[in-house]
């Protein structure tokens, strides 16, 4: 058995406690060693990783460069595709343009034959038919007879063109060759002896083949009777016939008129082969408002088919460099759909005949106009049947006679009411005895616009005329003065009773009413419009002030040396105390080209130049200096240079020194606000200044600025008034426009320049040269350079110039 309680020896003890301490440590250690060696290990994780992390940053730098890379490929493709993309664009924009005016062709070509015909329909059937019908009486019997029938055949024998057979005209004379051709194209040949309009047409053209050649041309057939007429007054007729062939045969046109607004159609290749041809719309009358007129009235119109008929009317009016209208409510009509239009009126022509008046005449009232227009047909309704019947209730042997050509059944059977005789077709040389036979005329329209020939070929006959406020349009009769104007019916039969019962004093109305007429629709004041629309007249206008013997000097020179046929002169004297108010009354009173406006007070340079270009509405202008001197030939030159295109507007001349050096051909500014006046100081005959160019801006000591320059932009802007950088101003206005200007050297004039203002910029009105190119700069300081450069484009086939 064990001992229990043995006692223990110290020794044993202390050495079991040592054991158990060098137990412990021996325990440490081993923990020791084992966080090493895992210290160790870690120390090598870390550096594996850092390994690691070494190797995928270089793979992700290498996949950075492939990615920078693709990126750069893929830019490079779509800007690649951009490129293609833009350029099949312009090339499908190109397409769709060309289909577009293909497209807008045909629809113009398809108006033309639905407008035309339209027109014209009424006329050739009814020309056929009575072609056709042999021994017809011109009173039709009271009993109604058939119309015979007529063939598709015949019809188309008629309508057949026979090319062949067309003699293209020639100008062979020696005097014709230096002569402008015009062409005056419209839808039928001039039908004088059968409508106003065809009256008005032959007139017009009687006037202009005394001094041009003249061709009148049309694609339908005409008469024998209206071309003959045409070519005994030394016109040459193109008839039947399609435009490529006009353009084939003719040389040379220098003025295009086209009447009626759809003839453009028709002749539109003729105006773009000779696109230097002024262009001329004769409206002959405004149509939209006609037809306006007319709706409800007749079953031709619609409100759609009229506003669609305008939108056409106005777009070729557009078109036209100028418009010709027959009265001043159909000018203002035009002005209110197109403000800046060049409209002219070139009225009906009538010759008045003074020898008409017969005092003792029959109680015959007459309606004389051409049933092909629609409006005459309601208003011999209305005479016939509202009117006149009021008339023979108290005047039991009035009657009323009805003539004129082409007129519907409708209107013929008017003949079987009572007292009503239908006469139909007049021969022209028994129109005078139709209105000697005639008391009055009486015309109650209720459309239809412009002056309205039947009345004032009333009045050249001196037969007193009833109406109303439309058929008065363009004329303005006054009510027992030189007509009778009312719209009510009723009183307008009462007019007619009293003319009848020997009321009034017809002779000395009918004179007043001639008088009037003759004002108005004379040969005389329609040929200057006519005149002055193929080539303009010039104001040459120049503002002076107390420099008597330059402002003499320079108008001398202007009367030695101006060839041009067509000018004025318009001199603008501010408040001159030197004798030159004097001077400028005692001229104007001697020479009626000279105008002085004689101003109290030294209106400087911007405001008198615009007052004179305002002074005549459809006058060209050139503005000169007063210390200008002119060379021969100085004034056709710039027009010949104006009209050379019609994108040019304004023109300068190549202006030289007393010492005949060059002082400028042209001119330009620049964003700094610096300037340049192209040649200055060099030789004027070096072959840079001998062709006409483009400029960016040229003087106003010799600036030709063409009426639709004035129409576009308007006169100097105030904004630089009272001198200095308005011409700068207003060549680079024109620029931004779309206006062109040019110089040419053709037009020399000399310039003292410093003579009027002097030299120093810090004092006088010279200081404003400085104030004003700031104005300037503020105004055209996003576009200054832009146009340089176009200017410098433009001219760029002349290499050697510095422009």
């Amino acid at each position: 058995m064990p001992e229990t309680n043995k006692p223990q020896n110290p020794k044993d003890i202390e050495i079991k406690k040592l054991k158990g301490i060098v137990r412990n440590q021996i325990n440490e250690i081993k923990s020791l060693k084992e966080q090493m060696a895992n210290g160790l290990d870690n120390e090598k994780i870390v550096l594996k990783e850092k390994a690691l992390l070494k190797k995928h940053k270089q793979n992700l730098d290498d996949l950075r460069d492939k990615l920078t890379n693709s990126i750069k490929a893929k830019d490079s493709i779509i800007t690649s595709l951009k490129k293609d993309l833009k350029s099949s664009q312009r090339e499908i924009e190109g397409h769709l343009k060309r289909h577009s005016d293909d497209l807008k062709s045909l629809h113009e070509s398809l108006i033309s034959e639905r407008t035309s015909r339209d027109f014209l329909l009424a006329n050739l059937t009814n020309e056929l038919i009575t072609s056709l019908r042999t021994g017809a009486d011109p009173k039709p019997s009271k009993k109604k007879t058939d119309t015979p029938a007529i063939s598709k055949e015949a019809i188309g024998a008629s309508l057949k063109p026979e090319i062949e057979k067309v003699h293209i005209p020639y100008f062979e004379a020696e005097e014709d060759k230096h002569k402008m051709t015009i062409l005056y194209a419209a839808p039928q040949m001039p039908n004088f002896d059968e409508s106003s309009g065809g009256k008005r047409a032959y007139l017009m053209l009687k006037l202009l083949a005394e001094q041009y050649n003249v061709i009148c041309y049309s694609t339908r057939i005409s008469k024998q009777s209206h071309r003959d007429a045409l070519e005994s007054l030394g016109i040459r007729v193109i008839n039947n016939l399609e435009p490529q062939h006009v353009i084939e045969k003719v040389d040379n046109i220098d003025v295009i008129i086209a009447a009626w607004y759809f003839s453009y159609y028709e002749i539109k290749p003729i105006i773009q082969h000779f696109s230097t041809a002024k262009f001329i719309v004769d409206s002959v009358d405004i149509h939209w408002v006609r037809e306006e007129r007319s709706i409800g009235n007749w079953d031709g119109i619609s409100i759609d088919k009229q506003q669609e008929n305008k939108l056409h009317e106005i777009e070729v009016y557009s078109k036209a460099d100028i418009i010709w209208v027959v009265s001043e409510e159909d000018r203002v009509a035009v002005h209110k759909a197109l403000p800046s239009a060049d409209v002219r009126i070139v009225s009906n022509i009538h010759i008045m005949k003074p020898d008409s008046y017969v005092k003792e005449k029959p109680n015959n009232i007459l309606f004389f106009g051409g049933y092909n227009h629609y409006p005459n047909i309601n208003a011999i309704h209305i005479l016939a049947k509202t009117i006149f019947p009021k008339i023979l209730q108290q005047v039991d042997d009035a009657r009323l006679i009805i003539a004129g050509s082409n007129a519907p059944e409708d209107v013929k059977e008017l003949g079987h009411l009572e007292n009503v005789d239908y006469k139909g077709f007049i021969n022209f040389a028994d129109i005078k005895k139709l209105y000697q036979d005639s008391k009055l005329t009486i015309v109650p329209l209720t459309e239809g616009a412009g002056i309205k020939g039947k009345i004032c070929e009333a009045i050249e006959y001196m037969t007193p005329v009833v109406t109303n406020d439309i058929g008065n349009e363009g004329i303005r009769l006054v009510t027992q003065v030189d007509g009778f104007v009312s719209n009510d019916y009723d009183e307008m039969a009462q007019f007619a009773i009293e003319i009848l019962e020997d009321k009034h004093n017809l002779k000395k109305l009918t004179e007043n009413a001639q008088d009037k007429v003759q004002a108005l629709l004379g040969p005389e004041t329609n040929m200057k419009v006519m005149v002055e629309s193929f080539r303009p007249t010039v104001d040459i206008c120049i503002v002076t002030y107390n420099k008597l013997e330059l402002l003499q000097q320079c108008l001398d020179s202007i009367f030695k040396n101006t060839k041009y046929p067509h000018y004025n002169i318009i001199v603008y004297s501010n408040g001159c105390t030197d004798g030159t108010q004097e001077y400028l009354q005692k001229l104007s009173e001697e020479n009626p080209i000279v105008e002085a406006i004689l101003s109290d007070s030294n209106d400087v340079f911007v405001k008198p130049n615009n007052a004179m270009m305002r002074t005549n509405s459809t006058h060209d202008v050139v503005l000169i200096n007063n210390d200008v001197q002119v060379t021969e030939n100085w004034l056709s030159a710039l027009v010949k240079e104006a009209y050379k295109s019609k994108s040019i507007g304004i023109v300068g001349s190549k202006i030289l020194y007393p010492d005949n050096t060059l002082q400028e051909f042209g001119s330009e500014l620049y964003a700094t606000g610096s300037g340049m006046n192209i040649g200055k100081h060099g030789d004027p005959n070096a072959i840079e200044f001998m062709k006409p160019k483009k400029a960016s801006y040229v003087s106003g000591c010799s600036m030709y600025i063409k009426r639709s320059t004035i129409l576009a932009i308007g006169v100097f802007d105030e904004l630089f008034d009272p001198c200095y950088a308005e011409d700068s101003d207003y060549c680079y206005t024109a620029w931004e426009e779309g206006i062109e200007v040019n110089v040419t050297p053709e037009s020399i004039v000399y310039h003292l320049e410093g003579a009027s203002s002097g030299t120093d910029t810090n004092t006088g009105f010279k200081r404003f040269q400085k104030i004003n190119i700031q104005k300037f700069l503020s105004k055209h300081g996003n576009t200054v350079e832009l146009i340089n450069k176009k200017v410098h484009e433009l001219n760029l086939e002349y290499p050697h110039l510095r422009l």
